[in-house]
């Protein structure tokens, strides 16, 4: 008598559980298993790494779309797995694969749970309830996760092995169910000072990463391990959301880390944690995406130039950039000995370097600057006199009638698709029992169907909450920027080159200089803001030179 042809069939659902290496594990209990059956003889494996049976269906799933083809093919004879969630954990589809392969004239094998038949219609129900069972726990146990961690976060309850720097944990006496000691963060004073300095330097002085890294070492200030600084390490601290009193979570995912700028954040904001304000922790990610782009930004990429307008100031005769040179000026001291004094100027990149005939060539740094600085306290002053809480209400409260109508209808939607696939999962059971008009394959399409239906239905619903939601940042951000008007202001009248370099992006968006006149266009966000209140505001200024 010729022995029955066993493959196995191994799947993990995240790379941790990859790197964890939980292969081995199944793979020796379904050696073991198929010892006790003398009449069994091992052909082969078919393994599926960082695949969720959860969330990806069948017809998506490449091994087991393999190992559906190969039964076709009379390799085998019977098919094992560690346990029955190996081939997959949705409820209204996994029952039909095992019946599939059956139907084929495979036996299905468990190491946990033995063998599956489906020679009666109550074998199909008692097939369908089981799913249905492990896949309800899989659910309790996502929620009771979240929910876990959700709480941790609550309590200031730190989950990570080392505290963020600015930070160091204390005990509080209790462990956790994998009998590790719950830490909460409490403020390292020393270290949050640095961690402002870095933040400070950043957002006010437009220095880079590299450059604040280079300044922390030379004062010879460590990192937490005791290390140099590097431009990545700081970069780190400045997109963590920690510093504003927020944690992140979904970071991880599958043994993937996302962006820290693509995590959610937490609801609860840890007043006890705070040591930047929210509004600054948003300057420095305005800042980070604008250099990290290779689009035209309104952020400066660099601050060394002496020259206030250089990334931004161009030729009007040629289009070309107007660039930083020096004159120098060489005079003998009365004690004998020599200086050179050198003065910063604007020139035409195109004329200096022969690429066209440009008449266009220098101007001083005073002559540029003075004539764009009066002109931007000008256009500063008549933004101060906009009334942007009347002017913003009128606006928001059109927006929010139509907002009302356009959510209507995308919950309705969402209620009807809830009831059809409802209605379609309760017409399970009596295809199970054969006495349904659907068919098992017809039925799980149209319940998959409907599920991405339901899916981009939540996700536009979503999207559009988002939408709303801004329209409401969006004004306390005029608000804020009309209240720091005066503050930028005196900044620019009286900070350092850095500080002005920062602030000026704000409100110019580019500077046209020619032989005889200066245009200004000012920052685009500022022309948003004029039409949001209809307010006639000139955004181009020139001046004759």
């Amino acid at each position: 008598m010729s022995k029955k042809r066993v493959v196995c069939f191994y799947r993990v659902s995240t790379n941790q559980q990859v790197i964890d290496n939980d292969i081995p594990m199944q793979r020796n209990a379904c050696k073991k298993y198929i010892k006790q059956h003398p009449d069994w003889e091992f052909v082969g494996e078919y393994i599926e790494k960082g695949v969720s049976g959860f969330k990806i269906h069948a017809n998506k799933r490449g091994k087991l779309e393999e190992l559906k083809e190969d039964a076709l093919k009379k390799k085998f004879d019977v098919i094992l797995v560690y346990m029955y969630d190996r081939l997959g954990r949705i409820e209204e589809e996994t029952p039909f694969i095992l019946k599939w392969f059956v139907e084929q004239g495979v036996e299905m094998w468990s190491v946990s749970e033995g063998q599956r038949k489906f020679e009666e219609h109550v074998d199909n129900l008692l097939n369908y309830i089981t799913f249905w069972q492990a896949s309800g726990e899989s659910k309790k146990t996502q929620a009771r996760t979240k929910e876990a961690k959700a709480l941790m976060r609550e309590n200031s309850e730190f989950q990570g092995s080392e505290a963020p720097y600015g930070y160091r944990h204390v005990s509080t006496g209790e462990y956790n169910h994998k009998d590790k000691e719950i830490k909460k963060l409490i403020i390292d004073e020393t270290q949050a000072r640095v961690v402002r300095r870095i933040f400070n330097y950043y957002t006010l002085q437009g220095y880079g990463s590299r450059k604040i890294a280079q300044i922390l070492n030379s004062e010879k200030i460590p990192t937490k391990r005791g290390k140099k600084w590097a431009g990545q390490t700081i970069l780190t601290i400045i997109k963590n959301s920690i510093y504003k009193g927020r944690f992140t979570y979904g970071r991880k995912k599958d043994g993937i880390y996302k962006n820290q700028y693509d995590c959610e954040l937490s609801d609860i904001k840890h007043e006890n944690l705070v040591i930047v304000s929210e509004k600054q922790w948003k300057q420095a990610k305005n800042i980070v995406m604008s250099r990290g782009g290779s689009k035209k930004t309104n952020i400066p990429h660099q601050t060394k130039s002496p020259l206030l307008f250089t990334g931004y100031i161009y030729c009007s005769e040629c289009g070309e950039r107007m660039t930083l040179k020096y004159s120098y000026n060489h005079y003998q001291r009365k004690d004998g000995t020599w200086n050179r004094d050198r003065k910063p100027f604007y020139q035409c990149y195109g004329k200096t370097n022969g690429m066209n005939k440009c008449s266009n060539k220098y101007h001083s740094q005073s002559s540029v600057e003075d004539i764009i600085l009066k002109q931007l306290f000008v256009y500063m002053d008549s933004l101060g006199k906009i009334n942007v809480d009347d002017e913003f209400k009128k606006q928001q409260d059109k927006l929010e009638k139509l907002s009302k109508k356009e959510i209507d209808i995308m919950e309705q939607n969402i209620s009807k698709l809830e009831n059809i696939i409802k209605i379609l999962k309760d017409e399970i059971v009596n295809v199970l029992m054969g006495t349904s008009k659907f068919t098992e394959e017809l039925l799980t399409e149209q319940i998959k169907t409907k599920t991405d239906e339901l899916n981009i239905e939540r996700e536009k619903l979503e999207n559009y909450s988002k939408k709303a939601k801004s329209l409401q940042i969006k004004k306390d951000e005029l608000i804020s920027f009309k209240e720091s008007i005066p503050t930028y202001r005196q900044l620019l009248e009286n900070a350092d080159i850095p500080t002005k370099k920062m602030i000026l992006p704000k409100f110019i968006n580019k500077v046209e200089v020619g032989i005889k006149d200066i245009n200004v266009t000012f920052n685009v966000k500022i022309k948003e803001l004029s039409n949001v209140f209809n307010i006639d505001i000139i955004e181009r200024h020139q001046h004759n030179v």
